[in-house]
């Protein structure tokens, strides 16, 4: 009767295993995903209609001349902050989108600065270029095109246009916009939300690699090494 028992208490433990690693392997699969999306380059300038194969993208140094779109924008904001919006960009805000975008940057409570722009021949430089330009201190965002760029004079805002972009670039382009000026108002804030800065995805894929191996061999080390229940003696 012990023996049985103890098989009985075998069986469900491996049960139990078996179904803590299958869940395992399900939150591996969740996390590998997750690391795949956190690996984008930051420094990267990501396109919100990526053609099949894209063209690496130009830089816009800073000693170089400023093409027309980006002097427009300039001024723009330079009379009229903190959104420009050109109508030959691709990726033009209607009006009811341009009033989310500004309510966002308002509830940033830091200054960003929006600069929807035509392609340009450059992407990658154009954000610098323009706050360069502007000579004012802040967080700009340019959309080139069908792509985006980023810099801030106090902060670094490129992991926050690769979160955005990652997050919201099905929704389009206001919702890249809205939730990027989230993130900078966060960052502002000193807010750091989970897997904005601490990494949590490798951490907690060490953890359940870990968990992985010792299920693994609970469930499959052999019977010697188990300790069934000593068997009762009959009384005298």
């Amino acid at each position: 009767m012990s023996s049985s028992l103890a098989h009985m208490r075998r069986s469900a433990t491996r049960s139990a295993l078996l179904i803590a690693v299958l869940c395992t392997v399900a939150f591996l699969s969740v996390v590998t995903g997750s690391l795949g999306l956190a690996a984008t380059p930051a420094t990267a300038v990501t396109t919100a209609y990526a053609p099949l194969r894209q063209p690496e993208p130009q830089s816009a140094g800073e000693n170089e001349p400023v093409s027309a779109p980006v002097a427009a924008a300039i001024e723009a904001l330079r009379t009229h902050p903190p959104l420009y919006n050109s109508s030959h960009a691709p990726m033009e805000l209607t009006d009811e989108q341009q009033q989310q975008v500004l309510a966002a940057i308002s509830a940033a409570r830091t200054p960003i600065y929006v600069a929807i722009l035509p392609r340009v021949g450059m992407t990658t430089g154009v954000a610098k270029q323009i706050a360069n330009g502007v000579g004012r201190p802040g967080t700009y965002i340019a959309a080139v095109g069908t792509a985006y760029d980023a810099y801030s004079t106090s902060m670094d805002v490129k992991s926050n246009l690769t979160r955005s972009f990652a997050e919201e670039r099905t929704e389009g382009t206001t919702s890249v916009l809205v939730r990027f000026c989230a993130l900078v108002g966060d960052q502002a804030q000193g807010i750091r939300p989970l897997g904005g800065t601490f990494p949590w995805p490798p951490v907690l894929a060490v953890v359940a690699v870990l968990v992985l191996i010792l299920a693994l061999y609970l469930i499959f080390r052999s019977p010697s090494q188990t300790h069934d229940d000593p068997p009762r003696q009959a009384p005298v």
